[in-house]
């Protein structure tokens, strides 16, 4: 190696460690960029979960509730001399008690749905995470390559591609 080859050896090795040193920094951000997706699928997940927790004791505290109406309105039947298995009192009965569960029902479907767009934010945390690693790993490659590049340079006299 000529005298003059020094410096560009040298410059090729510090662009080499440079390059390297990126290809580390975009491999940590990739991992770091998984373990953020995981979290955040985890964290929706458990917010799905405790959605569904949430809605089944509402809802056993609504039947619950529901059913010491229609318990005390039989009672106001039968304290007037109405009878509350026969007639307009069991109408009224009826469609007291289909509109509670309707209600019950309701709240039940949008849950569901809520329930079903925390568990698909899950899976959309991940393919987001697993997407920037991706780009992150293509980074590290790319500065390693461009590392390799420099020093191939460098040791083969400094010479650019020949063009004949």
């Amino acid at each position: 190696m000529a005298l003059p080859a020094i410096p560009l050896a040298i410059a090729a090795v510090a662009s080499a460690t440079a390059s390297g040193v990126k290809a580390y920094e975009a491999s940590k951000n990739a991992t770091y960029a998984a373990k953020v997706a995981d979290y955040n699928a985890k964290v929706d997940i458990a917010n799905a979960e405790q959605q569904a927790m949430n809605t089944q004791a509402n809802i056993t505290k609504e039947r619950i509730s529901d059913a010491s109406y229609l318990s005390s309105q039989r009672a106001g039947y039968a304290a007037s001399g109405i009878l509350s298995d026969s007639g307009s009192a069991l109408m009224v009965q009826a469609t007291t008690a289909a509109r509670m569960e309707q209600n019950i029902q309701q709240q039940w479907t949008t849950a569901q749905q809520q329930e079903a767009a925390g568990y698909s934010a899950a899976q959309q945390s991940v393919q987001q995470g697993k997407q920037q690693a991706k780009s992150y790993h293509l980074e590290e490659m790319a500065d390693i390559f461009k590392g390799i590049g420099s020093l191939a340079s460098a040791f083969a006299g400094g010479a650019g591609p020949s063009t004949v």
